[in-house]
């Protein structure tokens, strides 16, 4: 079986757009729309570093939690 990783990258990408826009929707707030493609940029790269080695993805995972841990969600 061929695995064409562009398209999931895409995919991924656009499926996750969509849901960050509907939450938004459903909650009637108002977001910027780079926030919500910096976002869907950002599961991407999750995702191809899921791919590359899983310690990386580890190590990507325990830094994004840290990062909302210091920085916070605003």
């Amino acid at each position: 079986m061929i695995i064409y990783i562009d398209i999931i990258i895409f995919l991924n990408f656009i499926i996750n757009y969509c849901f960050i826009k509907l939450i938004y929707l459903l909650f009637k707030e108002k977001v910027n729309k780079k926030r919500i493609i910096t976002s869907s940029i950002l599961s991407v790269l999750l995702l191809l570093s899921f791919f590359t080695n899983y310690i990386v993805f580890n190590i990507v995972k325990i830094f994004g939690g840290l990062l909302l841990v210091f920085v916070g969600i605003k």
